[in-house]
């Protein structure tokens, strides 16, 4: 998880029993994840080959295979989300957020492209819900022209789509939302 914030993407990893790794830029993101990670391994008993997940400070962007424990393949992350955004935040102002978070995902995109053990991308982009109207990042777009294929979650399921109005057929995506929320998620599954 190259932001891995407070941990939660490798906190959930560990108690599903897996190998994982998490950057970010703030050391004291890092730090928190080092407790939080702590504060699980003594609240739970967990088997005892389970891997403590390793973080280590980094710009996402700036993430090199070098610098990483032990090669991922699968790239799982809540991505940066933007500056919080309020009840007067204008479309424009979040289109132009949208615009900066994309050259952000675009940059990381194409830096964890040259670790060639990874494959898989599953991301939460930010979806913000700005005067009833739902604006997405253009990160699909971003990601194809980089070589980059999008990955329907239920492509190998048989369900009926229309029972879930969380899934966007024409992005492939899901989104997630409480009500009255201004910054949802766009779940995102990306394959090199």
């Amino acid at each position: 998880d190259p932001f891995c914030g407070t941990g939660t993407v490798l906190i959930e990893g560990l108690l599903q029993g897996y190998r994982s790794i998490g950057s970010d830029s703030s050391p004291e993101a890092i730090e928190s994840t080092r407790e939080n990670i702590t504060w699980i391994q003594e609240k739970y008993t967990l088997p005892k080959e389970t891997p403590t997940p390793q973080c280590f400070i980094a710009r996402a962007e700036k993430v090199r295979a070098s610098q990483l424990p032990t090669t991922p393949m699968v790239v799982v992350s809540e991505t940066y989300l933007g500056p919080p955004q309020t009840l007067s935040t204008t479309i424009d102002e979040a289109k132009k957020t949208l615009v900066k978070i994309e050259n952000l995902y675009e940059q990381v995109l194409n830096t964890l492209r040259a670790i060639p053990a990874i494959h898989t991308f599953v991301l939460a982009v930010p979806a913000y819900h700005i005067k009833n109207t739902w604006l997405y990042t253009n990160i699909i777009d971003r990601a194809q022209k980089s070589g980059y294929t999008v990955r329907d979650p239920f492509a190998h399921l048989s369900l009926d789509l229309n029972l879930i109005p969380e899934y966007n057929s024409s992005r492939k995506t899901i989104r997630y939302n409480r009500p009255d929320q201004i910054v949802g998620r766009e779940i995102v599954i990306l394959r090199k």
